[in-house]
C-alpha cells in the first residue's frame, strides 16, 4: 500500500478505516474492510433509490406573482 494512502488511513477520522491499517490481526483487518465496503454499498443503495424516487415523482413548486408585475406598474405619464 503507498504510504501516501497508509498516512491518510491512520490520520482520518472517518470511523473504521484508521483500523484497516491499524488493526491488531488480519482478521480484524478484513473485517473492518468488509464493514466499510458494506456500508459504501448500502449507502449507494439508498442514493440510488433517492435519486429514482425523485425522477419518479418530481416536485414541483410554483409561484404565483399576482399583483407584483401588473401591466400598469411601469406606465409612466409622458
Amino acid at each position: 500500500m503507498p504510504s501516501h494512502i497508509k498516512g491518510y488511513l491512520q490520520e482520518t477520522t472517518v470511523h473504521g478505516f484508521r483500523y484497516v491499517v491499524e488493526g491488531r490481526t488480519v482478521a480484524e483487518r478484513t473485517a473492518w474492510v468488509v464493514a466499510i465496503l458494506i456500508a459504501f454499498a448500502y449507502a449507494s443503495v439508498l442514493v440510488h433509490s433517492a435519486i429514482k424516487e425523485a425522477e419518479e415523482n418530481p416536485v414541483v413548486t410554483s409561484v404565483e406573482m399576482a399583483g407584483m408585475c401588473s401591466e400598469n406598474m411601469y406606465k409612466f405619464n409622458s
